[in-house]
């Protein structure tokens, strides 16, 4: 199993947008991934934005490449598009190891 990790750094004002945006953008990926987490990080650490992961699993090296080729640009694009300045967002790969 690997672990897409999508870390949005999100100002407050459209913290709504946000969540509202994500939901659907994972939503319409859900065929593509074996299981789809959202998480909020407790500790604000910017006082002017909110910290989210998404989380999307595949079971395999190949299910991660071809979403990230074919769906990836699409999905952060339709949550980009709803909100009216940049968001940041990196990505990192987990696989469980215990």
């Amino acid at each position: 199993m690997i672990i897409k990790n999508l870390t949005f750094v999100v100002p407050v004002r459209h913290e709504h947008d946000f969540l509202e945006l994500a939901f659907k953008a994972t939503d319409a990926v859900n065929q593509w991934v074996e299981d789809i987490k959202a998480y909020k990080l407790v500790e604000q650490l910017d006082p002017e934005s909110f910290n989210f992961a998404i989380q999307l699993s595949f079971s395999n090296a190949g299910k991660l490449e071809d979403f990230n080729t074919r769906i990836l640009e699409n999905m952060i694009g339709e949550i980009q598009a709803g909100i009216a300045e940049p968001v940041l967002y990196f990505e990192s790969h987990l696989e469980k190891i215990f």
